[in-house]
């Protein structure tokens, strides 16, 4: 297929009378007559549609499109939040490649040649952007979903393979079909498409023509300089300058992604230093919310609020409000990524991100189940909640009236494995009764794993375990919900979602071989290696999720009733910190490691902290991260904060 290249440039003859502008040079002759292309201006200043605020996330996204003749006005109004029909997408597309001739016409029965988007059509078809919907018809005046409009960009492009894992990328993206999920991942990670609510894909959604203006600002914008920025996880739409700042900063990525950690000065900026100094390009500035700057050579500045002074323009972010800008760098340090978008540039490809961990402070059955979905998960077998039952008479096990709504909406059934260490649950018939006790088998059924024996499944590559012992019925279940309860523990330190695995779906002997490094099976559950034994919980979580499929878990862990004692224990301690939120994730290591950085940021943290270290705790993590279960390195997303569905980000 041919690769339809799109060059962005500056010329008076798309440009509307009075309208400031950004000077683009001009391309050399040769390249733009191999182009085609339209010549592009980046504008500044208000918009003249009284549906379209000045404020607004899209309103220098529809400057963009409108000023440079790619999406038209509707009887004065620019109808933002309307649905965009095929024929508007592909007349858009081909203005941006300079409204080129095809070489032959595309015969559809809805298409009339006389129509004002004939040529656009034919031009669309011939380039493989997009074909008929069957039935010798076009679709005109049908409605373009959001993975079918990533699909005609992407398509645009050239077709590049993205460099990341569907499983880093949007919370649903296993809703998106399956000749649109290349598509859907390249566009993330070059900064084109990053979501709405949440960062979800909405991948059937129609398309608004806010978003397509947004989407075609940053896909054009973002072709024309190559460079990717992500602020605390989400890909931004930067207009990039045009000066040997910005030409510099693209020869520095190509050595790879740079991270940034952003720190606040003087109230209204976030900076952090480059690896290497730049160019100077300082002009003065009335910078405001959104403006990229770089200081005295070196310093990466993003504003968010206002202040003048001598500075370098780097850039500036598109398609959102002052408050938005202020709420994505949020307070405190924040961690920013540059990038280049090797499918562009030949270079290096951008890194496929860090795991992501949502968070709520709203811990209610609704605050779980909204957090839970933020993960976009759809089981498709028989489900598995794994949950800690609780030792009687007092410990902190969590509730059924909390966990029940998600329990309900999976069709889970709850499960567990007999103790190892006496009590109430070492039997089925005592485990049984506590279950019920506990309210458990009011919400669900519940089944005990191990009351007909064990399984063994393997551990390849292990150092201190080959094979794990899990109950049998764990067999019956094709996707495991990982419902935790975070608080201390007395032998691992810290108790998560690894260790709600790696001992709680343990039989009980296997509960033993875990403890003790994979020594024995039967006896006491202590053993003088701690280190060794932490290790063989890695490895058993690592071994669990190679047999059932990492894609078929998900993990929660709940942190209140944060005592220094683990829910195996009957009476135990009072918290000493108060209740923080709920957190998701599919990636178990990131997820503890966000909890335990959470308490380590907690007032009254003390007594656990101390349990932690003297057990060595994060070692459990430090392994896994090195057998590969998982990262401890993760971005938090904070889905109290996401700002509003309608805004595209």
């Amino acid at each position: 297929m041919k690769r339809i290249c799109m060059a962005f440039l500056l010329a008076a003859a798309v440009l509307l009378p009075g309208c400031g502008s950004v000077d683009i040079p001009a391309a050399e002759p040769a390249a733009l007559r191999e182009s085609g292309a339209v010549l592009l201006s980046q504008t500044v200043g208000g918009t003249t549609f009284a549906d379209v605020a000045d404020g607004a996330w899209y309103a220098d996204a529809v400057r963009y499109v409108t000023e440079n003749g790619l999406m038209d006005e509707m009887n004065g109004s620019f109808a933002p939040n309307d649905d965009t029909p095929r024929e508007i997408i592909a007349e858009s597309l081909w203005r941006a490649d300079g409204r080129r001739a095809a070489e032959a016409s595309a015969s559809f029965s809805d298409v009339e040649a006389s129509s004002a988007w004939k040529a656009a059509v034919d031009w669309a078809v011939e380039a493989g952007i997009v074909n008929g919907i069957g039935d010798g018809k076009f679709g005109t005046g049908s409605f373009v979903s959001r993975q079918d409009f990533a699909a005609m960009l992407w398509r645009a492009a050239g077709s590049p393979e993205p460099a990341g894992d569907p499983l880093g990328s949007f919370p649903d993206w296993r809703d998106i079909s399956d000749y649109a999920l290349s598509a859907a991942l390249w566009a993330q990670e070059n900064g084109i498409i990053g979501g709405r609510d949440g960062g979800f894909f909405d991948p059937r959604a129609n398309v608004t023509r806010a978003e397509v203006a947004a989407i075609l600002q940053r896909y054009l914008t973002g072709r024309e300089s190559g460079i990717v920025l992500s602020v605390a996880g989400t890909a931004l739409s930067v207009s990039w300058a045009d000066n040997s700042s910005v030409d510099a900063l693209k020869e520095l990525l190509k050595s790879g992604p740079i991270t940034l950690d952003m720190s606040d000065y003087a109230g209204f900026e976030k900076g952090a230093p480059l690896p290497q100094a730049l160019p100077q390009n300082n002009e003065q500035m009335d910078a405001d919310a959104g403006d990229i700057i770089l200081y005295q050579g070196r310093q990466f500045v993003i504003y968010y609020d206002s202040n003048s002074y001598s500075l370098t323009p780097l850039g500036k972010i598109t398609g959102m409000t002052k408050a938005e800008v202020q709420a994505l760098l949020g307070s405190g340090n924040v961690a920013a990524t540059l990038s280049l978008a090797g499918a562009e540039t030949g270079a290096a490809e951008p890194a496929s991100g860090q795991s992501v961990v949502y968070f709520t402070s709203d811990i209610s059955a609704k605050g779980l189940v909204a957090v839970y979905q933020r993960l976009g998960w759809s089981p498709a077998g028989k489900v598995a909640v794994k949950v800690s039952t609780g030792e009687p008479p007092a410990s902190n096990y969590l509730r059924a009236e909390l966990i029940g709504e998600l329990v309900k909406s999976v069709d889970g059934t709850i499960v567990e494995c007999n103790t190892a260490y006496g009590g109430s649950r070492s039997s089925a018939a005592m485990h049984k009764q506590v279950a019920a006790d506990h309210g458990f088998t009011s919400i669900a059924d519940f089944d005990l794993m191990d009351e007909d024996g064990e399984v063994s499944w393997p551990v390849t590559g292990g150092r201190r375990l080959d094979h794990i012992l899990v109950g049998s019925h764990a067999e019956r279940y094709q996707d495991w919900l990982i419902l935790s309860h975070y608080q201390g523990h007395a032998m691992e330190g810290f108790g998560g979602a690894i260790k709600n695995v790696g001992i709680g779906a343990s039989s009980a002997s296997g509960k033993v071989l875990v403890h003790t490094a994979g020594t024995r099976t039967s006896g006491s559950i202590w053993y003088s290696d701690q280190d060794a034994w932490l290790e063989a919980l890695a490895e058993m979580v690592d071994g669990f999720a190679d047999h059932v499929g990492k894609e078929h878990i998900v993990y929660v862990n709940v942190m209140n009733r944060l005592s220094v004692d683990c829910d195996c224990d009957g009476n135990p301690a009072e918290p000493d910190i108060h209740d923080i939120g709920i957190l998701a994730s599919t990636d178990p290591v990131a997820l503890d490691q966000a909890c335990y950085d959470l308490v380590a940021q907690a007032e009254g943290n003390a007594a656990l902290m101390r349990r932690i270290e003297r057990q060595h705790g994060l070692h459990t993590l430090e392994h896994a991260e090195e057998i590969g279960l998982g990262s401890r390195a993760y971005t938090l997303v904070d889905i109290d904060a996401v700002r509003a569905p309608t805004a595209e980000t």
